[in-house]
């Protein structure tokens, strides 16, 4: 059986004390079910158990220990010249002292009590303070072996793990048959015990083993399901349409520039498929800017002047707008009408663009072309003869509602063609993927100026905003990122979860008080309203803003001609491939570009050289690949920010694990009905997540 006594598809919100706030917060991270919950893998530990004494601590060098002891000495000082918080003390034991700095959190002069803290971070010599020295260490209540979860706004990772202990004592468990005969076969626990060594472990190998188990249950269930998915795509048919050589040429020689080798071989790959009878089911990755849109709307031409029609859904109106106006230069000369349909437009679309279909009181669209958002995928919306679609990041769609566009009544499926900026490697890719082709465009468009990006120290700060200051008064943008949306000052119970992270709503006082007060200063950031966020970005389109400082909903964003630079605070909170992705919101234009990355503190040698590796490097797929091996596949996929909702980023971590699982859902393939409750399973999850 898959459950027992308590339902787990029930809401997280009927978990005892966790309210419809919370359960927002938990759907914010992809957790909507009590089995969500208990899947959620934690993203690391640390291991607290064996904390060293402060005389041993004084032997280290750069290597991150555990400290228990109280606090004394504690002062907060702002310094003259480089104008930042210091918060020194030091750590006593029964063995001696340690000094400790942390930068920029004065709120800790009101935080410790008069107890014994774990202390967690690297003991070196500190220019600084002259002495050897604990830096901006993460401070926890006890020793122990700590889980750290990837965290939402208003959910921290200790009331994630709270809401697990009280979701067990409400009666849920894990325990699964099905799942427990497949696994027991590579000598793996049982599911619920599992459950419990994973979210409560008591040490470190217990963690490892069950977090292995359950990356097996993911896969098995994701790789089964796309072979599920490949079998039913393979008794579909799909429009066939016209690939001739001449239409391509036309729309390639009117292109205002030249195409790359790699963005005519994956138009190449993507014309075989159009001119199949299956349905096409591809993405098409490629780094920021390297040009997957022009290729995309070649497809399209291709299928609208086979007498088709095609939709290509954004998931932002000012994204909407820019591939509208992007389609309308190349494609409107060559004869293809385009229409867009967002929030904004919806009323004008339906009165110029559409008319009712009265016996069902269906939307039905005129243009060849239609672009836009979620507008687009409603029930009232009807696109005849619809044999192409084209999703730019559709991890941002429900798949739900995606269905209702891709699903509508007709004898043939159409072909769906998914953009993605995140490179995942093609070998891992293909294992998971049994119904993906995969098309990569490598390189850049050619005259696309390199962005100078730099790892800028405290004391230049200053020199910085100056810099940015005279850039804005020639009529250029920038965007600030910060890790957080507002300071965390509270402790949990377990970890302060601030760890010296930059917050957008602390920056922008700060940047008031420094050159750049002057100028229009607004904020960018998940807890906003759809439409507020789309003003922001207006703002900064329409020139009316100067900075705009945010978290890392501006990752996937529009081009913005002004804007040419992009400052990264806490630099080293970020992954490689993540950055790069930062980095690509600008250099859009013949201007030169800047990336700036401050830091939150002194860095031990590995972060100083995986940043020094960022500033050398401006290939995403090589950054990509370095992420993978330095800081596994969490750092290349971010925070399921993938392109593919269901990718769960450790999934690549154990290969060995990844193996047993393709085989397992291999052998349980030809023989899904035999396991009613996974073939449920499956099922349920092709309704609720993307598997292309």
């Amino acid at each position: 059986m898959l459950e027992r006594n308590k339902n787990l598809s029930d809401s997280v919100e009927n978990i005892p004390h966790v309210g419809p706030a919370l359960a927002g917060a938990f759907e914010r991270l992809h957790v909507k079910t009590v089995e969500d919950l208990f899947r959620f893998i934690p993203r690391d530990i640390i291991d607290l158990s064996n904390p060293i004494s402060a005389k041993e601590a004084q032997k280290k060098d750069g290597e991150k220990v555990v400290l228990f002891g109280e606090i004394e000495d504690l002062k907060v000082i702002k310094t003259p010249k480089r104008r930042i918080w210091l918060t020194s003390a030091k750590i006593k034991d029964d063995t001696g002292k340690v000094r400790v700095v942390w930068f920029n959190q004065p709120y800790l002069r009101t935080f410790f009590k008069d107890q014994k803290y774990a202390f967690f971070g690297p003991v070196e010599y500190s220019n600084f303070t002259k002495d050897k020295t604990m830096l901006s260490p993460q401070i926890f209540a006890s020793p122990g072996v700590i889980t750290i979860y990837r965290q939402s706004e208003g959910l921290s990772s200790k009331q994630i793990q709270r809401s697990i202990k009280f979701a067990l004592e409400a009666g849920y468990n894990l325990d699964n048959l099905v799942l427990d005969n497949l696994a027991s076969k590579y000598k793996m626990p049982k599911s619920q015990d599992a459950l419990l060594s994973l979210h409560f472990p008591k040490n470190v190998g217990e963690f490892y083993r069950a977090k292995e188990r359950f990356i097996f249950d993911e896969l098995l269930f994701f790789i089964s399901a796309n072979l599920y998915l490949k079998n039913l795509n393979a008794k579909k048919s799909s429009y066939k349409i016209d690939t001739d050589q001449k239409l391509l040429n036309q729309f390639i020689s009117e292109l205002p520039f030249e195409l790359t080798d790699d963005q005519n071989k994956a138009m190449s790959e993507i014309v075989k498929d159009l001119g199949g009878m299956l349905p096409m089911n591809r993405i098409l990755q490629g780094d920021v800017g390297s040009g997957k849109t022009v290729v995309a709307l070649a497809a399209a031409y291709l299928a609208i002047k086979s007498g088709q029609r095609v939709a290509f859904l954004a998931p932002t109106q000012i994204l909407a707008s820019q591939h509208y106006q992007t389609a309308n230069k190349l494609l409107t000369k060559l004869g293809v009408s385009v229409g867009l349909m967002t929030a904004d437009t919806n009323r004008k679309f339906k009165t110029q663009n559409s008319k009712l279909k009265s016996s069902a009181e269906k939307l039905i669209t005129k243009d060849d072309l239609i672009i836009g958002t979620h507008a687009i995928i409603q029930e009232s919306v009807e696109i005849p003869n619809l044999a192409l679609v084209i999703v730019d990041e559709q991890h941002r769609f429900g798949v739900e509602q995606r269905n209702l566009l891709i699903n509508q009544k007709s004898q043939n499926a159409p072909h769906f063609l998914s953009l993605s900026a995140t490179p995942i490697p093609r070998t891992l890719a293909h294992i998971i993927f049994g119904n993906l082709d995969i098309s990569t465009i490598f390189s850049k468009p050619k005259g696309r100026l390199p962005i100078k990006t730099y790892l800028v120290p405290q004391t230049k700060r200053n020199d910085s905003y100056k810099f940015i200051d005279d850039l804005i008064k020639k009529g250029q943008q920038a965007f600030v990122v910060c890790p957080l949306i507002e300071e965390q000052q509270t402790f949990t119970g377990t970890l302060f979860d601030l760890d010296g992270r930059k917050a957008v709503e602390t920056e922008i006082k700060n940047l008031k008080a420094t050159v750049l007060k002057k100028r229009n200063i607004e904020m960018l950031h998940g807890r906003m309203k759809a439409q507020d966020k789309e003003d922001q970005m207006a703002k900064m389109q329409d020139g009316s803003a100067d900075v705009l400082v945010a978290t890392s909903v501006v990752e996937v964003g529009v081009d913005l001609p002004r804007a040419t630079v992009m400052v990264i605070e806490g630099a080293e909170h970020f992954g490689l491939s993540q950055l790069h992705q930062f980095r690509g919101r600008v250099g859009r234009n013949d201007l030169p570009s800047y990336c700036f990355l401050f830091t939150s503190g002194d860095l031990n040698d590995k972060t100083k050289q995986r940043l020094k590796a960022f500033v050398q490097n401006d290939d995403g797929f090589k950054l990509s690949q370095m992420d993978l091996k330095g800081r596994g596949p969490g750092a290349v996929l971010g925070n399921k920010q993938s392109g593919f909702f269901g990718i769960n980023p450790v999934w690549f971590e154990n290969s060995e694990i990844l193996a047993k699982a393709s085989k397992a859902a291999k052998a349980l393939a030809p023989n899904l009905d035999k396991s009613p409750d996974l073939l449920k399973k499956i099922t349920a999850m092709l309704e609720t997540e993307h598997l292309e």
